[in-house]
Order: structure tokens, then C-alpha cells, then sequence
């Protein structure tokens, strides 16, 4: 393809590819910069896995991370904001086509409006971006204090609120 050779996989290479990378997160700590090592410390530290995980560092600071186990890899996704040094940990399953070089646009963030109820939270959120999941506590009204939402946002919008206001409860 313009003078550059290329190679075509079958569809079962593409299917044992992502069977392979099925327990694979990308992660990249916003508004910081950290080695490798002590990524892997914090990481180990905060997330508490049962068994091993593989860092691996990528272009542009997003790394990979692979677990061993399922019990490791879903509550890493489906658990509050992970922040540490006070900066955002942005968490995204691997998916086929992840290009760490391209520019970031969009990350998915747990975003907390104080002092909001669940169903003006939803209305206000929806202006900010696209709302994946409301934390069951704030759905069901009963914890108004604590009122997380998780959203896909602008990058932009997520770098302009990470001083502000981010729970430091796993730091």
C-alpha cells in the first residue's frame, strides 16, 4: 500500500487477539508524568489484585495493563475515580485499534456534583457529557452527599476540573 508492504490477518487472528486482551485495561495518570517503576508500585498498592498484572509502558504515557484474573480486572473498571498525587487515573478497556499516538479526546471520568440529588445530577450531567453509569447510591437518592456519576467527557473539560474537585479516597 503506497510503496509500503502490509499484512492482512483472518478474522480468528483478530478473534484470538482480543480473547488474548480480554482482561487488558489502558490507563494514563492525567497531568502527570510518572516512571515506570513507581507506576507499577502505586498501581499494585491501590488496586490490590490477587494475582499478577503486566505493566507495559506505551507511547504518549498510557501503559497497559493485563490481568490474570477476571476477580482483578472488573473492579478496576466498575470501582469509584482512581486518583493518586492528586491527578486523575483515566481507566478504558483495551479495545482492537487503540492508537496511544493519537490525540486523546475523550476519556471516560467519575465526576462528583455536590449537594446534587440523583435526578437533577442526571439533567445537569447529561450538559456535560455522555453519562455511562450513575453510582447506585445516587440513583437511588439515598446517599446525596456522595453523588458520582461516571461520563465520557472532553479531555479538555476533565484536565480544567482535575484541581478542583476529585475524591481522594484511593490515593
Amino acid at each position: 500500500m503506497n510503496g509500503v508492504s502490509s499484512i492482512k490477518f483472518s478474522s480468528r487472528v483478530h478473534q484470538l487477539i482480543e480473547e488474548s486482551m480480554s482482561k487488558s485495561i489502558i490507563v494514563k495518570l492525567l497531568g502527570r508524568r510518572i516512571g515506570y517503576s513507581a507506576f507499577h508500585n502505586k498501581l499494585y498498592a491501590l488496586w490490590k489484585p490477587s494475582r499478577h498484572f503486566r505493566l507495559m509502558d506505551l507511547d504518549n504515557e498510557y501503559f497497559l495493563v493485563r490481568f490474570q484474573a477476571i476477580e482483578d480486572y472488573t473492579p478496576v473498571l466498575a470501582r469509584e475515580p482512581w486518583v493518586f498525587f492528586r491527578k486523575y487515573l483515566t481507566v478504558q478497556p483495551w479495545r482492537m485499534g487503540f492508537d496511544p499516538s493519537a490525540l486523546l479526546t475523550e476519556v471516560m471520568a467519575w465526576i462528583r456534583f455536590s449537594g446534587l440529588l440523583g435526578s437533577l445530577l442526571k439533567v445537569i450531567g447529561e450538559l456535560v457529557g455522555r453519562i455511562i453509569k450513575i453510582d447506585d447510591n445516587t440513583k437511588s437518592e439515598s446517599r446525596g452527599q456522595f453523588a458520582w456519576m461516571a461520563m465520557c467527557i472532553d479531555r479538555k473539560f476533565i484536565l480544567r476540573i482535575n484541581c478542583i474537585e476529585l475524591s481522594t479516597s484511593h490515593c
